[in-house]
């Protein structure tokens, strides 16, 4: 058996930093091996009248031929300089009415004054593939 992705797996998106004002695209994560994703947005502060919008795009190729584009619906909530630092999270399914392709990445918009955050994809429910020697492990009885 393949063993690439048995376990599920984090990738860093966006790495911790003090974002300034302006547009972060994040490292796009290959989830070919996973059937579902969960998010994981780390607020540390924004910066006084800071807001930051965190969304989630997809693409075929990681944007080689086929663009990054928003995935319908997965958005997190305005983050702004009021709400308190820590976790938020959501999933993606490959089924239902957030279904994404083989790479996804996180996007934040950081408006009016720094942010300090981060955004983790974690690869979840690996799909293990059968190798080449799958047809010498049939028997019958």
């Amino acid at each position: 058996m393949d063993t690439a992705g048995e376990t599920n797996r984090p990738f860093q998106s966006i790495g911790p930093d003090d974002h300034g004002v302006g547009t972060v695209n994040g490292t796009g994560v290959d989830l070919t091996v996973y059937r579902d994703a969960l998010v994981m947005l780390d607020l540390t502060a924004m910066t006084a009248t800071g807001t930051a919008d965190v969304t989630i795009e997809e693409s075929d190729d990681d944007g080689v031929g086929d663009a990054y584009a928003p995935v319908t619906g997965a958005v997190f909530a305005q983050l702004t300089d009021g709400d308190a630092a820590g976790m938020r999270y959501a999933r993606l399914k490959r089924s239902g009415p957030q279904t994404y392709k083989k790479w996804v990445r996180a996007v934040a918009v950081i408006a009016t004054a720094t942010g300090q955050l981060s955004v983790a994809i974690v690869g979840l429910d690996p799909i293990v593939k059968p190798d080449a020697n799958f047809a010498a492990l049939e028997f019958s009885v």
